[in-house]
């Protein structure tokens, strides 16, 4: 999933989820607080999850754990878990 598929499917939670929305910025504002995206948008109002679990999680193992089992811990969340900016998470743990 490409940045521009997160977008649009962040915009599409926000128009299901919040009605009477005027504009695609009030679809970005929650609490009186514009976001610069939909998908912060969308987390700031729990409509879908970032990534800090998975931060927490990888951040704990490169403690205790060898470059192999980091390697397949990250492959592992990427393939069951779905975060939502695996770049990052391995750039991260480098």
């Amino acid at each position: 999933m490409n940045v521009r598929q997160i977008e649009c499917y962040s915009l599409r939670l926000l128009l299901i989820n919040l009605k009477g929305a005027t504009s695609f910025e009030n679809l970005r504002t929650v609490n009186q607080v514009v976001f610069p995206t939909f998908e912060v948008a969308a987390i700031a109002l729990n409509l879908l999850e970032d990534d800090s679990a998975w931060e927490k999680v990888m951040e704990e193992a490169t403690a205790f754990e060898m470059p192999v089992q980091l390697r397949q811990l990250f492959v592992d969340i990427c393939l069951y878990c779905n975060p939502t900016d695996a770049l990052h998470l391995f750039e991260l743990t480098i």
